[in-house]
């Protein structure tokens, strides 16, 4: 789901789709869930154990199950499971910033969480992404440029650092990071519901920390890109405005395109 970019402060769950929610194990009996919270200019990560039929049938604000303090607010979920081939984390700011931390250090987490990157004046956590050790990282930023480079060009590094340089957001901000899997498409949405799927392949490897390729023409009538994320056309779509409305649309109905389009209307 594409959400508009505004602090979130209880989580309802009323239904899990496994075709929508790949990073929820609801077929287990017990899910590990690793939450990543935002608390100023401090990171937390809390993990628990729930049982996913209450995850199923019954809607439980997350308030419930996390100590949030005022001003904190839920930015990102992960499949906290032993069966997962991830070694790493990898995080994003919105100012462009990306870190990536050995997944041991939140084998053991206090229930209180725990720090995991230190946050630069302005910044925010933006996106949390799981890597086996080799895999592609795209970020983009707002003004409609997309970077594509190799996890392995971040050094590892401890929880208490802020990141290195991921992209040059040139004037714009991060609106998101994905890892690069085989046979997807990027799907870039605009502020005023356009959108489009291009080939991953159109996405050349550069170096981390450039301004990267035009991944969408803006123009007055599209808006600048609010998210992107990479799909498959056996999924299905969300869009959810700041005004509230919301549509599902299957992924394969949307018009794959090259990089410099526009893309068409989807809301």
């Amino acid at each position: 789901a594409i959400l508009p970019t505004k602090l979130i402060y209880s989580l309802n769950v009323v239904e899990l789709d496994a075709k929508w929610n790949d990073n929820l194990p609801i077929s287990k009996l017990f899910a590990n869930v690793v939450f990543d919270l935002v608390i100023a200019k401090i990171e937390l990560v809390v993990e628990f154990t729930c049982k996913s039929e209450i995850a199923l049938f019954e809607t439980l604000p997350i308030i419930n199950l996390l100590n949030l303090e005022q001003g904190e607010y839920v930015t990102a979920l992960l499949n906290g499971s032993n069966d997962s081939e991830d070694k790493y984390l990898v995080f994003a700011t919105k100012s462009g910033l990306i870190k990536r931390t050995d997944l041991a250090e939140f084998y053991n987490i206090r229930t209180n969480g725990k720090r995991f990157i230190t946050l630069r004046d302005d910044d925010e956590l933006i996106s949390v992404k799981g890597t086996t050790g080799d895999n592609d990282i795209l970020m983009a930023s707002s003004n409609g440029r997309m970077v594509r480079f190799n996890e392995n060009s971040i050094r590892v590094m401890g929880r208490g650092a802020s990141g290195v340089r991921g992209i040059n957001l040139d004037g714009g901000f991060l609106v998101g990071m994905e890892v690069v899997k085989p046979d997807e498409d990027v799907l870039v949405i605009s502020e005023y519901g356009y959108g489009k799927k291009t080939p991953i392949e159109e996405y050349r490897i550069t170096n981390r920390g450039g301004k990267g390729v035009k991944t969408i023409n803006i123009t007055e009538k599209n808006g600048s890109i609010v998210s992107f994320k990479t799909v498959t056309d056996d999924k299905d779509l969300i869009i959810i405005t700041d005004t509230g409305m919301i549509i599902r649309l299957a992924v394969d109905k949307i018009s794959r395109m090259s990089r410099v389009t526009q893309g068409v209307r989807l809301i």
